[in-house]
């Protein structure tokens, strides 16, 4: 039976962590970084605990994923907010998928199944094409009333769903309190069960920051100069092969 990671999430609600501490103690966390200002407010705004917690977890190896806290209404909004996501995402590393958040009463609610369908997968189409791997946070009331499970069935599921022996909505991770307790930390945290390998997953793809080391062969060129001054068209050569990647060591007699 694969193992089961316990993981939690943060954000500026949790702003004093005792990193070491914690990280003993957990598998993964999932870091807010960044949300859309609720109500009318179109604001795009950073969680000012984002930088602090990802050195924080950074620096005791705990591997990490994200949410942003999403109140877009439209593909035009949804794709706004993606790309201020990947200006947060800009040179960090994730071994965990990056998370739309959708749970927003005053903007989202109001849609059809199918309308917020559109913009949920405006939103991931966004990150993947940017190289995340993307998936969807919401508690199961919204996962069974709110988004169309058909449509979004190509996106990992992250459920929130407390006080159960399992959730009602099946996910690759369940967010299954808000009240958990961990050793040296005073207050409530986010727990979470994680059932899928991410970090294998997504470094072995190259996504989320992680580049897919390439297999660059050294290639020796020899030869002989029978006339003329070849020296310009062999470093011609040596340039395009390098910029293939490839090592190129020239000998020419």
């Amino acid at each position: 039976m694969a193992r089961v990671n316990k993981g939690l999430d943060v954000s500026s609600y949790n702003p004093k962590l005792d990193y070491a501490n914690i990280g003993k103690q957990i598998d993964f966390a999932i870091l807010r970084a960044g949300f859309t200002g609720y109500g009318a407010s179109r604001s795009l705004n950073t969680d000012f605990s984002f930088e602090k917690h990802y050195a924080g977890f950074t620096a005791q190896k705990t591997p990490l994923g994200v949410y942003y806290y999403s109140c877009a209404d439209s593909v035009d909004e949804a794709i706004r907010e993606a790309k201020y996501l990947l200006t947060l995402l800009k040179g960090k590393k994730f071994l965990y998928p990056i998370y739309m958040d959708v749970e927003d009463e005053f903007n989202q609610q109001k849609l059809t199944k199918t309308e917020l369908s559109k913009v949920v997968l405006a939103f991931c189409k966004v990150l993947e094409d940017a190289g995340y791997y993307a998936g969807i946070y919401a508690n199961s009331n919204w996962w069974t009333n709110e988004l169309d499970q058909s449509d979004l069935k190509t996106l990992d599921r992250w459920v929130a769903h407390y006080g159960v022996p399992t959730p009602r909505v099946s996910g690759e991770m369940w967010q299954y309190t808000e009240d958990g307790v961990l050793n040296g930390h005073t207050g409530k945290l986010d727990l979470n069960y994680c059932y899928k390998d991410y970090p294998v997953i997504i470094q072995n793809a190259g996504l989320n920051g992680w580049g897919v080391p390439v297999n660059t062969p050294k290639i020796l060129i020899k030869g002989e100069m029978v006339s003329g001054d070849v020296t310009g068209k062999v470093e011609l050569v040596k340039s395009l092969m390098e910029l293939l990647g490839f090592t190129v060591t020239v000998e020419v007699n």
